[in-house]
């Protein structure tokens, strides 16, 4: 039974000195994660590795079929570029509304059900019969198919001191980064089989979801005021007293929670330059080398007339 103390404390029945309100873990906490088994933190990033890769894969394995796809659609291969432009500017918007949410509801859920969400667009250009469904398709699962990169840096500081915080980025960022030549040669292999680019998407489609509900066995939480906040629930069950988190000191309404995590970040879309930029450049990725592929033949015999004679 417990007995409640000055000062906010109470007593379980071992005696042991609860505070009513917790304070946030620490890395000195033997709860934090960095303090983990080294086994299991190395266990956590390699699924998170696999999770960017997948999200990756994802930008690029469409890209493959983009001749085949407008000559079934009708429309020019300028065009079907835009399933690759489209997926890269729901990538933009993915990174400033789905990292802030992960500050507030935890790592693990925003990534997966992120990631999810991602699958079942890919379930438009799968079975799409116009460009539009294409597009839309494409947007939506860039948009959700960029949690696992949104989040990645948040699950690192979470797990590993600034010790072996490099290394582990480094492993992580490295398969990150290996998504999109992965997602090329896969999507290459597809459409030259007998299954067609539309199995692209149904690939990607089998990958998000299998590996989404993989994430939700085998995947912990690893956002430290969210254990906290588990940590008071249980407390308070078995002590049948409330206990709460510093944070839950000052509760947020609904819309406060729109505008801090979702609103604020897209209008400081055009202050964040370096957000801005890499959305900028990661939108020339694609059309810059189609530029040069139609008209490089006229760009080089320009460049040559106007080059100065020895």
């Amino acid at each position: 039974m417990a007995v409640e103390l000055e000062k906010g404390f109470i007593t379980n029945d071992s005696g042991t000195a609860i505070p009513r309100v917790l304070k946030p873990l620490t890395p000195d906490d033997p709860e934090h994660p960095q303090n983990w088994s080294t086994v299991r933190r190395i266990w956590i990033t390699l699924m998170l590795s696999y999770f960017n890769l997948i999200g990756t894969i994802m930008s690029s394995v469409f890209g493959s079929g983009q001749k085949t796809v407008a000559e079934e659609m009708g429309i020019s291969v300028e065009v079907s570029i835009l399933s690759t432009t489209l997926f890269l500017v729901g990538y933009v918007f993915g990174f400033l509304s789905i990292a802030p949410l992960s500050e507030r509801f935890g790592r693990k859920y925003p990534m997966l059900i992120g990631l999810a969400l991602a699958s079942m667009f890919s379930l438009m250009p799968a079975l799409a019969n116009n460009t539009a469904t294409i597009f839309l398709g494409r947007f939506f699962s860039g948009l959700f198919g960029v949690s696992p990169v949104a989040i990645l840096g948040g699950v690192i500081v979470d797990c590993w001191s600034p010790q072996y915080r490099g290394v582990a980025m480094a492993c992580t960022i490295s398969l990150t980064f290996s998504g999109p030549t992965f997602g090329a040669i896969i999507g290459g292999f597809i459409v030259n089989s007998h299954l067609g680019w539309r199995w692209t998407a149904w690939v990607m489609i089998i990958a998000g979801l299998g590996s989404a509900a993989l994430g939700l066995v085998l995947f912990p939480e690893t956002y430290p005021p969210v254990l906290l906040r588990r940590k008071a629930k249980r407390l308070s069950n078995q002590l049948k007293t409330k206990i709460i988190t510093s944070a839950d000191l000052k509760q947020l309404a609904p819309r406060d929670i729109v505008f801090l995590y979702l609103a604020r970040p897209l209008c400081k879309l055009g202050v964040d330059w370096a957000m801005t930029v890499l959305g900028f450049v990661s939108l020339a990725l694609v059309p810059v080398p189609v530029a040069f592929f139609i008209h490089g033949a006229r760009i080089r015999a320009r460049g040559s007339t106007e080059m100065p004679s020895k």
